[in-house]
């Protein structure tokens, strides 16, 4: 068995004599005593340094606004003007929310498509090109509207022809019926053929002038005869052979007259008719242009007096050919073929562009069956549109019409409605939400519309916070809209004070307090 030995020294003795037990009894009073005075000093010393740090941590923290807190000063808060409201019940009519469909108005979108074959010479819009009325979108050349133009301008020319002999013939017209008062006046033949000497009396003129010349000689030898006869120089037989060649030839004359005159205001008026006609035909000539789309202005047709004077009515020869297609209306280019381009043959059942007024939309929406019995006639009723391009914002829509009849693939009726659009935020095809008011009631909590701000991209209001001046962002989820009241589902109770005017100011308050500050 191991066996401890004690190992002992001259100079030192082991402890276990009564020397060696005081010294611990002294050992252990010092200790207890140092645990005594020590001990709790230490614990006040740190507990002191702990509250310090507590009380400058609490100080700091008050100091440093929370990201959804914002303060403001008393001036400032007047100055913004805040005001608050309390969230309250409401009733108000259920709605059912359809999905529907952002669509051109049929009546104002049109596919722009030539007239008439051709060659596509220029194309000046793109798709978003917005023109005006009458602006230039395609220019062709066609062989038919050649032909077309051609067929004007020999109108043109039959009209100035026509013109000439109408004025022509009220011309002479006019002459015969000045003449006609001379001859009855006995006027010498010489006398009038000097006066009407160059001045036109149709073809008739030397039937006239001869008719009267043979009367005029009748008369002197019927004047002779009787002057023989009363002085007995020649029997009775020449005397009535003269006066009854005298009547006989007066007869022929008035004839003639008659003749003359009947036959100057016939042409007259065969030429007037003829010029009419002509005017006709012109204007048939431009009216069948315009059909084949060529819109050639019509030139004044009193005058065209001369074949000069058509000069500068017709279309050059280089651009015999050359058809423009116009904008019937002002709006957007939607469309544009991929057979839009140069050199490009077209006929008139090829589509080149789409037009389209977009400065009002149909809203297009299908309602299930099953929602019949909750609607009410919705005919000229305003319906609200939301989209999610847009959130935040609804779109009033005026309902056009809502189908007779049940599609028989989708069960539901088609609905139209229509909505403005001169801010173009509303695009072709794009899907947006259609909300409809039934006839059942629900209720729901409502706060203003104005309270409701939206801080990376989620929806809160502002309530009053712990201090008079500051203000707590509390994040709600929001229904629809109603009347300017914004229906709250979730986020605060019935009768919460929010902030009414003034919460878009404290949004930016708020945001600009969380921004980091630069370094």
């Amino acid at each position: 068995m191991l066996q401890l030995n004690t190992i002992t020294s001259p100079k030192f003795k082991p402890i276990g004599s009564d020397s060696g037990k005081w010294i611990a009894v002294a050992v252990a009073a010092v200790a207890m005593i140092s645990s005594w005075f020590l001990i709790p000093l230490g614990k006040r010393f740190f507990a002191t340094a702990d509250a310090k740090t507590g009380e400058q941590s609490a100080a700091a923290q008050a100091e440093t606004p929370q990201p959804n807190t914002v303060k403001l000063s008393e001036e400032k808060i007047k100055t913004i003007g805040v005001t608050f409201a309390e969230a309250r019940e409401i009733s108000l009519p259920a709605v059912i929310t359809v999905p529907g469909k952002v669509e051109a108005d049929p009546a104002g979108r049109i596919d722009v498509r030539p007239r008439v074959a051709g060659i596509v010479k220029d194309v000046r819009v793109i798709p978003g090109s917005v023109v005006g009325r009458g602006d230039r979108l395609v220019s062709l050349e066609s062989a038919e509207i050649a032909t077309a133009r051609l067929v004007v301008q020999a109108k043109l020319r039959e009209l100035a022809v026509k013109r000439f002999e109408a004025d022509w013939k009220r011309q002479v017209a006019a002459n015969v019926e000045a003449i006609i008062p001379m001859l009855r006046a006995d006027v010498p033949a010489a006398t009038i053929e000097k006066r009407f000497e160059g001045k036109s009396l149709g073809s008739d003129r030397a039937l006239l002038i001869s008719a009267y010349s043979e009367l005029e000689i009748a008369v002197h030898e019927e004047i002779k005869q009787a002057d023989l006869f009363k002085k007995e120089i020649v029997g009775e037989h020449p005397m009535l052979v003269s006066k009854h060649t005298r009547e006989s030839l007066q007869a022929k004359f008035e004839a003639a007259l008659e003749q003359v005159r009947q036959d100057a205001e016939l042409e007259k008026r065969t030429a007037d008719q003829q010029l009419e006609l002509a005017k006709s035909n012109v204007i048939d000539a431009y009216e069948k242009l315009r059909l084949l789309g060529v819109d050639d202005p019509l030139p004044d047709l009193d005058s065209i007096v001369d074949l000069k004077s058509i000069a500068s009515k017709v279309s050059e020869s280089d651009a015999l050919a050359n058809c423009v297609i116009n904008a019937p209306f002002a709006g957007t280019i939607v469309t544009r073929s991929p057979m839009a381009v140069f050199s490009q043959k077209v006929d008139p059942a090829d589509t080149l562009l789409t037009l389209a007024d977009l400065n009002r939309v149909w809203i297009v929406a299908n309602i299930p069956e099953s929602s019949f019995a909750l609607l009410p006639d919705l005919r000229g009723s305003t319906l609200k549109v939301t989209a999610a391009a847009y959130p935040g914002r609804t779109f009033a829509s005026k309902v056009l019409y809502t189908s007779a009849e049940v599609d028989p693939s989708t069960r539901a009726a088609r609905l139209a409605a229509e909505a403005d659009n001169h801010d173009m935020a509303l695009r072709l095809g794009m899907f947006v939400q259609v909300h409809i008011n039934t006839t059942s009631v629900e209720k729901g909590l409502a706060i203003p519309a104005a309270s409701v701000v939206e801080i990376d991209g989620k929806s809160g209001v502002f309530v009053a916070g712990t201090e008079p001046t500051s203000f707590v962002f509390h994040t709600v989820e929001v229904g629809r809209e109603a009347g300017g009241l914004q229906i709250v589902k979730k986020g605060i109770e019935t009768g919460a004070k929010v902030v009414a005017t003034g919460a878009f100011m404290l949004k930016s308050e708020l945001i600009l307090q969380n921004e980091p500050d630069d370094e």
